[in-house]
């Protein structure tokens, strides 16, 4: 049976979803604190390690709300990597479509695709490194390294992002190669996810206070910066070839 359109809850947000007391948690429907118990849990320990009893105990729910509210465990995956989806959706959708006008109307020259790829390498250091999505973020790491068969599919909106970053890659270098391109694509961007562990390395193995802002955002200038000099490295071996 398809996922129902009313599993699919927005949820609202907190500044420190880890730090909310239990008045505000109670303020959060019993829908809503399951879905994001559920993709915490699914973050940490995968759909397999995840149980229904860890995740309604995170949720402060009975073991009956997941058949109750989303029919079953695998439901409720699905309703979390749907609302991922709809994340990066809401965050990207601009901007993939600005790329799209310009590719339509043949103005997408090897400037404007490189001011491009710095702009969606900006976004893409902003979105990994925001606490509040560290579990989201996880989740989507955790799929793109092991796949949960029958159940997790490649988020479409993170596809569309995979796809039009590669397009810019070929313009930038001139290479039509389309395997190369989206190779290379699923580096980069998959590159970011790996970084949604960041801020734990700070806090425990630095020692940073990653609650001051100056702390996140050195991290997120060094992340962009690392990564646009290593893809001009390589737009430039493309170049010269």
């Amino acid at each position: 049976m398809p996922l129902r359109k009313s599993d699919i809850v927005p949820i609202r947000v907190y500044e420190n979803r880890e730090g909310m007391n239990m008045q505000e948690k109670n303020e959060l429907s019993t829908k809503e604190r399951l879905l994001l118990a559920a993709t915490k849990m699914f973050a940490i320990h995968g759909y397999e390690g995840a149980t229904t009893r860890e995740i309604t105990a995170e949720a402060h729910a009975n073991l009956q709300s997941i058949p109750f509210y989303y029919e079953s465990k695998e439901k409720l995956y699905q309703a979390a990597v749907c609302r991922i989806s709809q994340l990066v959706m809401n965050d990207y959708e601009h901007l993939l479509k600005e790329i799209e006008d310009a590719r339509k109307q043949n103005l997408l020259d090897k400037s404007m695709a490189w001011n491009y790829i710095v702009e969606t390498v900006g976004h893409l250091s902003e979105w990994v490194l925001n606490e509040e999505y560290k579990y989201e973020l996880l989740l989507i790491n955790h799929d793109l390294l092991y796949p949960t068969k029958g159940i997790c599919q490649m988020l479409e909106p993170l596809a569309q992002v995979y796809y039009y970053f590669a397009e810019l890659l070929m313009v930038v270098t001139g290479n039509t190669d389309r395997f190369w391109a989206n190779s290379y694509s699923y580096i980069v961007i998959s590159g970011f996810f790996t970084y949604s562990n960041m801020p734990v390395f700070l806090e425990t193995v630095l020692k940073e206070d990653i609650g001051d802002l100056n702390v996140i955002q050195r991290a997120r200038a060094q992340l962009k910066r690392d990564m646009l000099t290593s893809i001009e490295a390589v737009v430039k071996k493309y170049l010269k070839e």
